[in-house]
This record gives structure tokens, C-alpha cells and sequence, in this order.
């Protein structure tokens, strides 16, 4: 890559100096402009920048190879210094007699250049740090940037004469640690609610998949992990990252694959940036992006576009979140008259007024020349000047303010203490300001108020800007564009996320039956209450209507009119009865029963009412009670009329008992019997159970039914049943005498008055279970009032009928007449009924005064020498602030060492040893090494480095060693050391060569060219830790994080992987990263209040410096928790409670490496004989084996005899190698290997090769260092190059502190929100809550979740079923009516029994064909009949077995011939009869049509209409085979689909017409005077056969699957069984039990006797 972008910037370098040779001049006039004053305000502004070529390609250091770059947006904060200096000086009440001046410098973000700034402001020069050669007042305040780049490289050097520094930029919280930052201050206020910011203007346009482009850094790592927590609470997917580097010349090769694959389908991207220097790389970033996206950014960052395309510019319509701050006055007015001539001195201003305005320069003195006459810079286009104030350039305003009101109060001050109040007008030193720089607070002349004190800074307020680059008079209507992955889910829809993808891409599924989402992209469809149901859209939840079968209702309405007319009816019929009450119609059969019979019947009629209204208590209990009493009379005096008939008849033969039963009234005593029985019924049932008022949400929709619910249903259907048992009684009877000889005889009205009520309610107890809501009651109304009207028409009809008009048959006289004139006996009639059912304390330092006054450094002599930075004793400081000059020092007290880092000083050693007795690896060479302790301080730090290069620091820039000079620096990983460290070291270009973890912010060549590391890179660790979770099925989780940029980045990386698997963060809690007395205070209240609910807490740290602090954490923890933890972090355990310590079980994810052979038995021999010169290891000793000091030389004594360090228990030294110490122990072999392979290609230079002849420089490893790959002693591979490095492997440590011989059981916590849903249930997010606190909803009917912790339940598919808990779907069996069923078994049985039994019959007839009773009444139509019927009974075998094509269409077809054959049968037999009567008329034109045997032509006439039929059906929509797969739970049933039903119901219907004219014609000529006459036994057969297809409709449209077809067959075979037992059963009675009555002399006979009876 670097080779590559050498090139790029060497072809584009030619043309770049050519655009700026004309100002060469300017540029070597200087980069810095002071105006003097009392008191000068000093700065650091980024004016101008260079491309450091010495960066990026392999040559040696040089400060003057670069490409220079003038920064024009940037000048506006040089004119904000001014304005402000100048407003100050003319105001006489702000530092009067005081005069402000200013110097600025030009600032480089690289390291010399950092360096060489901070000593020119400080000293006036920039070779000897240390002495001043300016005699001009130095700056009292410092104005800098935000970055932490500038506050690490300048901080260290200002803060060595406490120079206050005022950072204008935007507010950065790393800043406000003053244990770091002392003497430095921020002017912005507080920028922390950017990101709610940003997501608020999101939401309010609807966006919700969003890009995001972060600046590497730790404020833009906290801008992502601050983003990503708004935008998942908001519902707003992120749908890509991407971070771009602060400061990389190799940046610009790779623009041209910056955000052109993951953008397309993102219309809204959001950018964060931090950094004020970077214009051209936003330039070549805006040339790849697509064009018309609509980009949100905050105020830092900007692109430079002039000279672009304005129409098709990237940045069109660019949403800034810009901080709020009011207009300055008169700043517009200054900006007009500033121009060169009025500030000789700036060359900034100089080279900006040659750029902008066609200037010339002259040759001689480099002076403008020929410029625009009276130019200005409010001349300029905005996006080459914006006069509007930046929010960099109101900091610096205010900034300056702030000092002039900090210096007026120290001033007035001393004027106070001054004898006689006269102040000294001496300047000020810079240290003395500090006291009120952090109490000031002022408003500033805009209004706004401005304080330095982080704690009392409010919130920033923001302005959004809106830039469009558009010319004058161009318009352009923009529509706002939409951003998001799917399209919302309006209401009615659930959203059901897609597999593996973000939550913002989902499909949207119609929600169920009776649920509703109210809003747009609810996940979760809501279920109405009972008592409200969905509306069609399911949007909205809609109150039901309460309803009941009221007399508004149409129905109610009928219902009640029928009640009424049939009520007055009857009573018309009881006042006919009573005003013809002597007649002999009316008293033949007990007048006395007629009257109860009809004032029952008028009761029955009225007791319907009470089953229409709103019902009520008394209603529910009433409508019983009088259904089942007021019928028991009904039909209890049908019985006693019936007793009555029977007895009457049998009182005719002299000296019967029964006439005295007749005599004395017993029939009338059925009555009250039977009422009585039925009364008693009733009470039991109200006394137990009684009927109450109940509702009914469910069968109607949309309404609430109002209902009776019965109570008990067993006394329901008892008093029901003994209604029953009843009316079959009298059936019976009335049946048994119907033949009975008397004119007035009405047993056989009441038969049929009997089967009309039977047939009724057998009819009622199906289609009333099929039933719901109003239609049950309405069912079980119109069966009372169907029920009594067949009771009152069929017993008082023909009365009323004969008195009314003909009433000359109501006479005696007629009587007689009648009975001479007929001489029939009326034949017998059977009606068959069929009834379906990290060391140490700090109070012990006496003793170990004498070995830290020997020293903290180790060095042992070599050929080369290896340094080391180990963190080795941490000084506690507690700064004192004096009010004098010369005082600026530190109180120190007692050091701590810190053993547990000492490892890392013995792999040092280890390797080293290793190496000098490998004869393989530099031979006749001697590696040596030093190490020297460093400290988190910043003077401290810088301390340490200029020792290691110089031997002391008084003076950095000489050396005082005469040793061998070090070849590699090895250091920590943290970001503080190489900011802190790598600014010295890079002046020598000395390889450094970091231990610690992996750092991708140290990879940046650009800034740290000379850094390498040694770890394996460490970005799985968040991905590890969540896999552990999901292991133990911890899904509620806090979190514990360092802060710092590592920490952040851990935060995001671990909120990524923790939102992809589903854990949930309990809390995040932030800790600092370097110690203070404040934040031991302050452990008492850690994590006390977040952490009780959870049991798994996962904490993140990388400093070395925190032992002490864990161990004050460790104290206030709550005991027996998991912590899981990376191997950075670990608690000191010494002296702790073992069993109650709050660390055991602490689950360590350390890097996995293999065993370094030796070094166990190296770690027995170190001793501090063996090593006098280490110190470290002497006090060590001293501490851990009970040694005494020699008062004489620190000497040890009295130690135990052949001690080592592995007697130590592990929580005091760890034999096993740490993650540190083996990235120690592979750096030493790295540039073992480096020297070998360099000083190799020497000697392959060199004449003669002579090793003793090399001589060569630190700078000089770099090429071999950045190449080097090898294999450690251990086997595994190793490599400098960040590209080549692998991901490192972990090994999961857990960690139990316990004694010898304790066990104890210890079983996997669970920490979850709320646990689990198991199968069959789906997770119900709680309002308010993370997505890792539900509640668990059972799935509806026919959904199922297979896995815990479903969100959506799934419906199972057609064809399958769920299973009872819900958790998975069973495939449904495949059914049919077979054979192989009971219910099939016993239909098929049945239709072959009948077909038998009719085969029977007609060889019976055949065999009897000459008898009378077979030639009565047409024998061949009985035949036909009965073959007819033979093939009714097998036609509905059809429907029975798998359906087939085949089958499907003959079941209709053949049904519907065959029984219109014999139906067409039956009325060619009914009218048989009837011309047979007419011809006994000579004359009668009946005679012809008889003889002729037109009654048969029926048949095929009838037949032939209804094969029409049939022929049409078939030719339009014929049946087919089709599935069902909702009637029976679990199956799929195959049936034959009708095809068209109006085919079907035409066929239905014409076969209902002929056997309703059938039954007509029959019941016409039931009475015709013959003795073989069927007549009577047809009317009865058609009355069967309508009654059951009457039954069949009801009953038919109630049932599904199976049953349909059952009901089906049964009908044609119940049918079937009617016509051939009511027709053909009495005269194979005759025929096989009575031969005697089957002749014509018999026939006579009876004739005969009948004469002699009437006479």
C-alpha cells in the first residue's frame, strides 16, 4: 500500500507546489504572529498543514520533505482572537490601563512539529527546552484544540510551568480528569445529547435504517456506542458502519472504496467527525459518494467544495447540528475592514488575501501588489468565507474573555492586599491564574453565560443548518426522502422480523381473527377484550352490541306474531267447540279433554313470549318450568284422549271392567299424574341448578348476546326426555287405535298429531346443538310453536273443518246413512320411526526506604541492549497548590511496588538468557537489557523517557551515558504511553515495540511510524464473551468498562454482538481509567444499586495501573456473582475473606499460548544473589520471606534458607506465564531475529564480511522489524505486521480462591430478566422494558413456537395441526368415510341389510303375485318400486370409501335418478288408486286412461326431467375431489365437492316437489272405500320420506367433514327404509301372517260381518 500512495502523492506534488510557488515567500516569513500587550493571550491554531512524506515512505527523519497546505476555513478563529483582544482593550470597564495583546502559532498534528510549537511559545526557540531566549512577556493562557492528540503532546510541556490551556473545541469529557489535566479548561458546553439529537430528527422524518460513518477516535467510539443505544430504544436499525481515520496520508488510496458497497440501499447517512483538519480528505470522500442522500452531521465536520459540481454535489441538502449561540455585534463590521495593510504582520492573512483576491507578490520584499481594489472578505462566496461565527470561533471569543475577567479579579484582588490599595502592575505569572479560571463566571456580551467548571456546564443546545449549493435563482423542490429497510406495517399488520436480518427489515402479517394493532410497526397484535371484537381492517377494537332475541328484532317480531295469531286461533277453536258442544263431533271423544287440550295448547303458544325479551331472572326460571309443564298437559291429554278412544271402543262388549274405568273418569286422571311427575322434575331443577342470566361474546360477531343459560343441562334434558317419553306413549297408543270402526273415532288425528310433534322435536336436538346465540333460542321457539300447531291442526282441524262446513256429516242421522253405504274395513298401517343421536499497603515504608533509594532502573550490560517501560511502583500523589512562584512541586507519599507485574521483568530476563546461549541465533553477540519503572503522570513519563535515551533529564537533548545505546523500547499497550513516550522516542525513529493487548488505534502508521505490536489482534473478545453467555444462557447482563477508547470500542463491539444474540444489558457502568484519592471515595457507591437484579457482570479493563482500585471495588460487591473478565484484569486476593470474597468462580478469558519450556525452573533459580542489581527483586524478597535489612548497606539477612518464588501462593506470583510477559518474551526473539537477519545482509554488503565492522543505529531495524516472521521456541507463530496477524484464541479461566481441601458444589447461576418461554409460548415485550423482559403468551389455536424465547408464533400450515402444548405441528392424517369405521362399518351394514330385506320382499311378491293383495294396486309399479329402492339403498354405498372422480360424479347423478324413480313410483301407485275409484262410474273418461296405463308414464316423464338436471350439473360444474381441512381436529378430510350447490339444491328441490305432490295425492285419497287400497299406507310412507329430508337440511348445513357425508347417507337410507316399511310391511304381514285375509272370500266375509255390526 505505502509504495502505492508514495506514487500518488509524488504525481499529484508537482502540480500542488506549482499552485503555491508564488507564495513561497510567505511561507518563510514564519508561521507564528505576536502583537504585544500587558498581557499576551497565546494560541495554537491549525492554519496551514503538510503531507510528511517521512510518514509513509522508508527514508531517514527529516522535518522539510513536505507538501504544504493552506487551511482558509479555518482563519475565521484568528479574527475571533482579535475581535476580541480589540474589544477588550477599547473597553475602559474590563482591565482598564491594561493592554491585551495575542500570539498565534501554527500547529502540525505530528509529533516534532507538536513538540517544536510548545517550546517556541514557551521559550522563543525550539533547540534547548529548557532556556529562554525571548525577552518579550510570556503568554499568561494558551488557546488549543479539542483533540486529545494535542492535549497529549502539548499538556506535558505546558503543564511544566502550569500554563493554564483553554481548549475551544467541542467539549471532550477525557479533558475534565484534572488528575491529568490540571491546568486545562473547555469553553464549550457539553455535547453529550448529540446523538438523541440526531435520532430525534430520524424518527421525526421516519428514518429508520440509517448509515453511520464514525472518525476513529475515542469520542467518536463514544458517539457510536452513545448512537447505538438511541437508536435501538428508538427502533432505528443501523444498516452500516464505518470508521474513517482522524489523521492517514494513505487515506486518500482508499477513497475510492469508501462506502460504495454498502450504500446503495441507505437514502440517510449520519457522520460524526472530530477533527478541524481535514478538508481535503472530506474532498476526495465527497467525489465517491452517490449523489442526492441526505447526510446528518454534527458541526466538526464540513466538506470543501469548491470548484464542485453544484447540481450534482454529495452534500446537497446536508443536515448540521450546529451549536446554538447568539450573534456577536460588530464582528460583521470588523470582518469588512480587515485586510493586510491593516495587520502588516499576519502572513496568513497575507497568503489568504493572494488566494483569494488576484494578487501579486513583489520580487524584493514579497509584498501584495495589484490586489482587488477595496476588497473584503465578506466579498467571498460562503463556502470559501462563511462570516457567520463557527462554534470554534464563539470558544475562542469567550475564551478570551474569560482570562480578561479571570485577570481583572486576580488583579482587584491584589489591589485589596496591597498596602494603601495599590497594586504592583507586575505581570502575573501563568500559575497564578488557575484559582480563578475555575470560579469564573460571566456573561458574555452576546448574553450567553460562560463558566469553566465541567460540573455546572449545561447541555448544548443545537440549530440544525441546511446546506444547499445551489446559484441565485435556481430552485429545487426537494421531497423528503425516505430511509428504511421495509416499508412500516400500517395498522392491522404485525411485523415478523426475517431470518438473520436487522429488526428494521421484516414482512408484515395480517394479524388474526378478533386481534388489532392500533399503531404502524407493532410487533404484536393485541387480542380485543370479551367484550369487543376487530373491525374488518383490524385497526381498532369495537364495542360490542348487547343483543337478545327481542320483539324489535324482524325475527323477534315474526316469532311473537305467530305466538299471538296461533293463541287466537286456538282460543276461535275452544269458542267454536264450546258453541257447538252437544253436537256429536264435539262430544264423541270427551268434550271435557278438548277444552283442557286447547286451553293447554293457547298456554303452550304464550309460553314462547317468555323466551323472546331481555331476559331476566324470572324470565330464565319461568321459561322452563312452563315449557315442560304447560306441554306435559298438552300432551298428557292427548294420552288420556287416546285411553279414552281404546276404553270406549272396549266397553261395547257387555260385562268389561273397563266400562267402569270409563265410567268413572280414570283416563282424566293422566293429567295431573303426569303433570304432578313433571312439576316434581322442575322443582328438583330449581332447587339445585336453576336457569340464570349469562352472555355470550362469541357467536355473533360483533355482539354480546344476552342469554338464559339453563344451569343443569342433565335436567334439562330430563325434563325434555320425559316430555318425550310422553308423547311416544301416546303415539303408540293412538297408533295401536286408529282402525278403530267409529266415524267420530279421532285416534287417527291424534297419531298423526303425535308424529308431527315427535318428528319436531327429534328434529329439534340436532339442529339446537348446531345452533349458537339467538338462533338456539329462536330454534327452540319455533319447535314449541311448530310443535303445538301440529297438535292443534292435526286433532282439531278436520273437527273444525266438518262443523264449519259440512255440517251436515255432524248428525247422527248422516251417521247412519254413511255406515250403510261403506262397507270397508280399513287395513292395518305400521309406521317405523328412526332417531338419530495489583502491591500492598502503604504503612510499612521505613524499612524499604534503603532499597528505593538505590534506585528504580535495572541495567545489565550487552553488545545490545534491550529497554523496558514496566510498570513497577505507582507513586500516590496528592497535589498541594501554593500561591508562590517558585513552588510547583508535588508532595509524594510512600511508593507501593506492584510484584504482580514482575513477571514481565523476569520473561525479560528469561528470553534474553535464552538467546545469549543459543549458538544458532546472534552469535559473538551479547544481548543486555535495562528497564526502568514508569508512572501514569505526565512530567513522570517524560522523566522516564529521557532517561532511557539520554541517561538523565535535566536536558533532553544531551546525553550524559557512555553505555551502549538501547535498539528497541518495549512499553504498555496504553494509549497514554505512546502518546506520552512515542513524541520522544520518534525523535530518534527508536523501535518501540508495545507488550500489552492489541491497540488499532496504534497501528496507525501516520502517527506512530515506529510502534510495533507484539499481541495477537483481540477484536473476538466481545464476540467470546457473548458465546459464554449463550452457553450458560445468561441473557441479562451488566456491564463494567474502562473508559478510555479501547473500553468504548469493547462497549460497541459488545452491545453489537449482545443485541445480534439476544442478551440484554442490565447496565452499563463506567470506571476511570487512572487512580485517585476521589474514586476510592467514591467505591463505596459502585454498582450497589444497578447490579442487585443481575447475576452475571462482565467487565472490560486495560490499564495496568488499577490492583488497588479492584481492591477497593472487590470489598463492596455483593458476594457470590459470575464475573467475567478479560486477562487485563485481575484482583489482588492477599489477606481476603476466601469464602465469602465477591471474585470466586470470576471466569478470565486470557490468551490461549503454549508452555515456554524452562521457565518454571528459570523462576527457582532467580534469586536475589544471583541478580544483585536488581532492586526489585531484593524488596520483593524482603516482603515475602521474612528477611531483615542491614543498617549498614541495605543488605539482606535472615532470610528463609533456599526460598523461591514458586513457595509464593498463586495470588502472590503466578508461575504460569502471563499474557504480558509471553508478548515480552516473543518481542525480545522478534528483534533477535530482526538483528540476525540485518546484520546478515551487512555482512553480505560489507567488504570481507567482517561482523566486528558493524556499526549501526536504532532507525535503521525498522525494515527488518515490519518483515519479520517466525516461530517462537514454543511452536507458535509469530509476526510484527499488523496485516498478518492472526485473531487470538482464548482459554477460559475460572478462577476460585480456596484453601487446600474445601470443595464445594457450585451450580451455573441463571440471570435473566425474565425466564424463559418454552415451547407453545411467545415472548410479550413489557412496555418500557429492554427486549430481555417479556411475558409469556400462550400461542392461539393452530400456532406453534418449537424454540424458547419465540417472538412470533407460527401457524402451522394446512395440511398439519398443532399439538396440544403448542410446540410443534403434526402432519394431519388423511380421511374419509371408509369402510374400515365403525360409522362406516355400520352405514355399509345397513344399506346391504336393507337391499337384502327389499330383494326379499320382491321375491315375495313374485312368488305371490296372484294374490289380491299384490294385484290390488298395480303389481308391476310395485316391482318397480321395489328395485327402485334396492338401488336407493346401494346408491349410497357411493359415499362410502376413498372418493374418486368416478365416484364424485355418480353419487349426485345416481341419487338423484333412482330416487326420482321412486318417488315417480309411488305417485304413479297414488294415482292408480284414485282412477281406480273414479272408473266404478260407467261413462267415466277415467276408465280409457286407466286401461291405457297412463299412471306408469309418470316414471320415465319424472325420470327423464330430473336426467336433465343431472346432465346440466354435470356439464357445467360438475362435483370434483376436494379436501377439507378444518372440520376435524388433526385431519385432512377428502371429500367430493358439489360442484355447484344451485345444481345441487335443483336436483334436491325437484325430488322434494314430487314427493310433496306425492303425499298430496295420497292423503287425498287415504279414506277411498277399499279393503287392498294402499292409499292410507302411502301417505304415511311420503310422510316419513319428507319428514326425514325436512330434518336432513337443518342438520346437514350444521355438520362438517365425515359427519356430512354420514348425515347424507343416513337420510337415503332412513328415506329408503320408510317408503318400504310404511308400503310393503303390512301386506308381507298379510301376506306371511294373515294368508287368510289374502283372498276375495275373506274379503266377502269380512264384508258381511261389518253389515251386521252397523245394523
Amino acid at each position: 500500500m505505502f509504495p502505492a500512495v508514495t506514487a500518488i502523492l509524488l504525481l499529484q506534488l508537482p502540480l500542488s507546489v506549482g499552485t503555491t510557488a508564488d507564495a513561497d515567500c510567505l511561507f518563510r516569513r514564519g508561521s507564528s504572529v505576536r502583537t504585544e500587550g500587558d498581557v499576551v493571550i497565546g494560541a495554537f491554531l491549525t492554519l496551514f498543514t503538510f503531507f510528511y512524506l517521512t510518514s509513509i515512505v522508508e527514508l531517514e527523519p527529516s522535518k522539510d520533505f513536505y507538501h504544504p497546505q493552506f487551511m482558509s476555513s479555518n482563519y475565521q478563529h484568528v479574527l475571533a482572537l482579535v475581535f476580541a483582544v480589540e474589544e477588550i482593550n477599547r473597553d475602559p470597564q474590563l482591565l482598564p490601563n491594561i493592554t491585551l495583546g495575542y500570539e498565534f502559532h501554527n500547529v502540525l498534528h505530528t509529533h516534532w512539529r507538536a513538540l517544536e510549537s510548545s517550546l517556541l511559545l514557551l521559550t522563543g526557540q525550539d533547540e534547548i527546552p529548557n532556556y529562554t531566549c525571548r525577552r518579550e512577556i510570556m503568554s499568561v493562557a494558551v488557546l488549543t484544540g479539542a483533540s486529545w492528540e494535542a492535549a497529549a503532546q502539548f499538556g506535558p510541556v505546558l503543564e511544566l510551568y502550569r500554563l493554564p490551556q483553554l481548549v475551544f473545541g467541542s467539549f471532550n469529557p477525557r479533558l475534565s480528569d484534572k488528575g491529568r489535566f490540571p491546568s486545562l479548561y473547555q469553553l464549550a458546553p457539553k455535547d453529550t445529547a448529540l446523538a438523541l439529537g440526531m435520532v430525534s430528527l430520524m424518527l421525526h422524518f421516519g428514518w429508520t435504517w440509517v448509515g453511520l460513518v464514525i472518525a476513529e477516535g475515542q469520542k467518536g467510539l463514544q458517539f457510536l456506542s452513545d448512537m447505538r443505544g438511541e437508536m435501538e430504544r428508538n427502533g432505528v436499525c443501523v444498516a452500516f458502519v464505518k470508521t474513517i481515520p482522524s489523521v492517514s496520508a494513505s487515506f486518500v488510496a482508499a477513497t475510492h472504496d469508501f462506502l460504495t458497497r454498502e450504500t446503495p440501499p441507505v437514502n440517510v447517512v449520519a457522520i460524526y467527525y472530530d477533527t478541524d483538519s481535514q478538508n481535503g480528505v472530506n474532498y476526495h470522500v465527497g467525489q465517491q459518494l452517490v449523489t442526492w442522500r441526505v447526510w446528518v452531521t454534527n458541526s466538526q465536520w464540513h466538506a470543501d467544495i469548491a470548484g464542485r459540481n453544484l447540481i450534482l454535489d454529495s452534500f446537497h441538502g446536508t443536515l448540521i447540528f450546529s451549536n446554538h449561540h447568539e450573534e456577536i455585534s460588530g464582528f460583521q463590521k470588523f470582518i469588512d475592514t480587515v485586510n493586510p495593510s491593516r495587520y502588516p504582520e499576519d502572513n496568513f492573512l497575507a497568503l489568504y488575501w493572494f488566494k483569494s483576491f488576484g494578487c501579486s507578490l513583489s520580487d524584493s520584499d514579497c509584498a501584495l501588489k495589484d490586489c482587488a481594489l477595496n476588497a473584503s472578505l465578506t466579498w467571498l462566496p460562503v463556502n470559501r468565507f462563511d462570516p457567520a461565527m463557527s462554534d470554534g470561533s464563539y470558544n475562542i471569543y469567550n475564551a478570551v474573555y474569560a482570562v480578561a475577567h479571570a485577570l481583572q479579579e486576580m488583579l482587584c484582588q491584589q489591589v485589596q492586599m496591597q498596602p494603601g490599595g495599590k497594586a504592583d502592575m507586575a505581570v502575573p505569572s501563568p500559575w497564578q491564574l488557575h484559582p480563578f479560571l475555575k470560579n469564573i463566571q460571566l456573561q458574555s456580551p452576546a448574553g450567553d453565560q460562560v463558566n469553566l467548571d465541567d460540573a455546572r456546564k449545561l447541555q448544548a443546545e443545537y440549530d440544525i443548518v441546511n446546506i444547499w449549493n445551489l446559484p441565485e435563482g435556481l430552485r429545487l423542490r426537494v421531497k423528503t426522502p425516505r430511509s428504511v429497510c421495509s416499508e412500516s406495517c400500517g395498522p392491522g399488520f404485525r411485523k415478523t422480523l426475517r431470518e438473520g436480518k436487522a429488526a428494521c427489515c421484516f414482512d408484515c402479517a395480517p394479524c388474526p381473527e378478533n386481534e388489532i394493532t392500533n399503531d404502524t410497526d407493532t410487533e404484536q397484535c393485541v387480542r380485543c377484550p370479551d367484550h369487543q371484537y376487530a373491525n374488518t381492517q383490524h385497526s381498532c377494537c369495537l364495542e360490542k352490541s348487547v343483543t337478545f332475541l327481542a320483539y324489535e328484532d324482524p325475527l323477534g317480531k315474526a316469532l311473537a306474531a305467530t305466538a299471538l295469531s296461533l293463541t287466537v286461533l286456538t282460543a276461535g277453536v275452544l269458542g267454536l267447540f264450546v258453541k257447538h258442544r252437544d253436537t256429536p263431533i264435539v262430544k264423541a271423544n270427551n268434550r271435557g279433554l278438548s277444552y283442557t287440550l286447547l286451553v293447554s295448547l293457547a298456554f303452550c303458544f304464550l309460553s314462547s313470549l317468555l323466551f323472546i325479551g331481555h331476559p331476566n331472572t324470572a324470565t330464565c326460571v319461568l321459561r322452563q318450568t312452563t315449557f315442560g309443564a304447560v306441554f306435559t298437559v298438552a300432551v298428557s291429554t292427548v294420552l288420556a284422549k287416546t285411553v279414552t278412544v281404546v276404553l270406549a271402543f272396549k266397553v261395547t262388549t257387555p260385562g268389561r271392567r273397563v266400562r267402569q274405568l270409563l265410567v268413572s273418569g280414570a283416563p282424566n286422571s293422566i293429567i295431573p299424574i303426569c303433570s304432578l311427575i313433571q312439576l316434581t322434575l322442575c322443582g328438583i331443577w330449581m332447587g339445585t341448578s336453576p336457569p340464570f342470566i349469562d352472555t355470550d361474546a362469541h357467536s355473533e360477531h360483533g355482539h354480546i348476546i344476552i342469554l338464559c343459560n339453563k344451569g343443569s343441562l342433565t335436567a334439562f334434558y330430563c325434563v325434555l326426555g320425559y316430555l318425550g317419553s310422553l308423547a311416544l306413549g301416546s303415539f303408540t297408543v293412538a297408533f295401536l287405535a286408529r282402525n278403530l270402526p267409529d266415524t267420530f273415532n279421532e285416534a287417527k288425528y291424534l297419531t298423526f298429531s303425535m308424529l308431527v310433534f315427535c318428528s319436531v322435536w327429534v328434529t329439534f336436538l340436532p339442529v339446537y346443538h348446531s345452533t349458537q346465540g339467538k338462533a338456539m333460542v329462536a330454534m327452540e321457539v319455533f319447535s314449541i310453536l311448530a310443535s303445538s300447531a301440529g297438535l292443534l291442526g292435526c286433532i282439531f282441524a278436520p273437527k273444525c273443518y266438518v262443523i264449519l262446513f259440512r255440517a251436515q256429516k255432524n248428525s247422527l242421522h248422516r251417521l247412519k246413512n254413511k255406515m250403510h253405504s261403506r262397507r270397508v274395513e280399513m287395513p292395518p298401517v305400521v309406521i317405523v320411526f328412526f332417531v338419530l343421536q495489583p502491591l500492598f499497603s502503604d504503612s510499612n515504608s521505613d524499612n524499604e526506604d534503603c532499597f528505593l533509594t538505590r534506585g528504580t532502573s535495572v541495567r545489565q550490560e550487552g553488545d545490545v541492549l534491550y529497554p523496558g517501560l514496566p510498570v513497577g511502583f505507582d507513586e500516590r500523589k496528592v497535589q498541594t497548590l501554593r500561591l508562590t512562584a517558585a513552588d510547583t512541586s508535588c508532595c509524594l507519599v510512600p511508593v507501593r511496588p506492584m510484584f504482580n507485574n514482575y513477571q514481565n521483568v523476569l520473561a525479560l530476563i528469561f528470553a534474553i538468557k535464552e538467546i545469549n546461549e543459543n549458538p544458532h541465533l546472534l552469535p559473538n553477540l551479547t544481548l543486555g537489557y535495562e528497564f526502568h519503572n514508569t508512572l501514569h503522570s505526565s512530567w513522570r513519563t517524560l522523566e522516564s523517557s529521557l532517561i532511557l535515551l539520554t541517561g538523565q533529564y535535566e536536558m533532553p537533548n544531551y546525553t550524559c551515558r557512555r553505555g551502549s545505546a538501547s535498539v528497541v523500547a518495549m512499553t504498555g499497550a496504553s494509549w497514554e504511553t505512546a502518546a506520552q513516550v512515542g513524541t520522544l522516542l520518534e525523535l530518534y525513529r527508536s523501535p518501540q515495540i508495545s507488550f500489552g493487548s492489541y491497540n488499532p488505534r496504534l497501528s496507525d502508521k501516520g502517527r506512530f511510524p515506529s510502534l510495533y505490536q507484539m499481541a495477537p489482534k483481540d477484536t473476538a473478545l466481545a464476540l467470546g464473551m457473548v458465546s459464554l453467555m449463550l452457553h450458560f444462557g445468561w441473557t441479562w447482563v451488566g456491564l463494567v468498562i474502562a473508559e478510555g477508547q479501547k473500553g468504548l470500542q469493547f462497549l460497541s463491539d459488545m452491545r453489537g454482538e449482545m443485541d445480534r444474540n439476544g442478551v440484554c444489558v442490565a447496565f452499563v457502568q463506567m470506571i476511570s481509567s487512572f487512580y485517585s484519592m476521589s474514586y476510592v471515595l467514591t467505591t463505596h457507591d459502585f454498582l450497589s444499586r444497578e447490579t442487585s437484579p443481575v447475576n452475571v457482570v462482565a467487565i472490560y479493563d486495560d490499564t495496568d495501573s488499577r490492583k488497588d482500585v479492584n481492591y477497593h471495588m472487590g470489598q463492596q460487591l455483593v458476594t457470590w456473582r459470575v464475573w467475567v473478565t478479560n486477562s487485563q484484569w485481575h484482583a489482588d486476593m492477599a489477606g481476603r475473606n476466601f469464602i465469602l470474597d465477591s471474585f470466586h468462580g470470576t471466569l478470565m478469558f486470557s490468551h490461549h499460548h503454549k508452555k515456554i519450556s524452562g521457565f518454571q525452573n528459570f523462576l527457582q533459580t532467580v534469586n536475589p544473589s544471583r541478580y544483585p542489581e536488581d532492586n526489585l527483586l531484593a524488596l520483593y524478597w524482603f516482603k515475602s520471606f521474612g528477611c531483615s535489612i542491614s543498617d549498614s548497606d541495605c543488605a539482606l539477612k535472615d532470610c528463609a534458607l533456599n526460598a523461591s518464588l514458586t513457595w509464593l501462593p498463586v495470588n502472590r506470583f503466578d508461575p504460569a506465564m502471563s499474557d504480558g510477559s509471553y508478548n515480552i518474551y516473543n518481542a525480545v526473539y522478534a528483534v533477535a531475529h530482526a538483528l540476525q537477519e540485518m546484520l546478515r545482509q551487512q555482512v553480505q554488503t560489507q567488504p570481507g564480511g567482517d561482523w566486528d565492522a558493524m556499526v549501526f543505529s536504532a532507525w535503521q531495524m525498522h525494515p527488518f522489524l515490519k518483515k519479520v516472521q517466525f516461530y517462537n521456541p514454543a511452536g507458535d507463530q509469530m509476526s510484527l505486521d499488523d496485516t498478518r496477524k492472526l485473531e487470538a484464541e482464548y482459554d477460559i479461566v475460572n478462577f476460585w480462591n480456596f484453601p487446600e481441601g474445601l470443595r464445594l458444589r457450585v451450580m451455573t447461576p441463571r440471570s435473566v430478566c425474565s425466564e424463559s418461554c418454552g415451547p407453545g409460548f411467545r415472548k410479550t415485550l413489557r412496555e418500557g422494558r429492554v427486549p430481555c423482559c417479556f411475558d409469556c403468551t400462550p400461542c392461539p389455536e393452530n400456532e406453534i413456537t418449537s424454540d424458547a424465547d419465540m417472538e412470533q408464533c407460527v401457524r402451522c400450515p394446512d395440511h398439519t395441526y398443532s399439538n396440544t402444548q403448542r410446540s410443534r405441528c403434526l402432519h394431519k392424517s388423511v380421511t374419509f368415510l371408509a369402510y374400515e369405521d365403525p360409522l362406516g362399518k355400520a352405514l355399509t351394514a345397513a344399506a346391504l341389510s336393507l337391499t337384502v330385506l327389499t330383494a326379499g320382499v320382491l321375491g315375495l311378491f313374485v312368488k305371490h303375485r296372484d294374490t289380491p293383495i299384490v294385484k290390488a294396486n298395480n303389481r308391476g309399479l310395485s316391482y318397480t318400486l321395489l328395485v327402485s329402492l334396492a338401488f336407493c339403498f346401494l346408491c349410497s354405498l357411493l359415499f362410502i370409501g376413498r372418493p374418486n372422480t368416478a365416484t364424485c360424479v355418480l353419487r349426485q347423478t345416481t341419487f338423484g335418478v333412482v330416487f326420482t324413480m321412486a318417488v315417480s313410483t309411488v305417485l304413479a301407485k297414488t294415482v292408480t288408486v284414485v282412477l281406480a275409484f273414479k272408473v266404478t262410474a260407467p261413462g267415466r273418461k277415467a276408465r280409457r286412461l286407466l286401461v291405457s296405463g297412463a299412471p306408469n308414464s309418470i316414471i320415465p316423464i319424472c325420470s327423464l326431467i330430473q336426467l336433465t338436471l343431472c346432465g346440466i350439473w354435470m356439464g357445467t360444474s360438475p362435483p370434483f375431489i376436494d379436501t377439507d381441512a378444518h372440520s376435524e381436529h388433526g385431519h385432512v378430510i377428502i371429500v367430493c365437492n358439489k360442484g355447484s350447490l344451485t345444481a345441487f339444491y335443483c336436483v334436491l328441490g325437484y325430488l322434494g316437489s314430487l314427493a310433496l305432490g306425492s303425499f298430496t295425492v295420497a292423503f287425498l285419497a287415504r279414506n277411498l272405500p277399499d279393503t287392498f287400497n294402499e292409499a292410507k299406507f302411502l301417505t304415511f310412507s311420503m310422510l316419513v320420506f319428507c319428514s326425514v329430508w325436512v330434518t336432513f337440511l337443518p342438520v346437514y348445513h350444521s355438520t362438517r367433514g365425515k359427519a356430512m357425508v354420514a348425515m347424507e347417507v343416513f337420510s337415503i337410507l332412513a328415506s329408503g327404509a320408510g317408503l318400504l316399511g310404511c308400503i310393503f310391511a303390512p301386506k308381507c304381514y298379510i301376506i306371511l301372517l294373515r294368508p287368510e285375509r289374502n283372498s276375495l272370500h275373506s274379503f266377502r266375509d269380512k264384508t258381511h260381518r261389518g253389515r251386521t255390526h252397523l245394523s
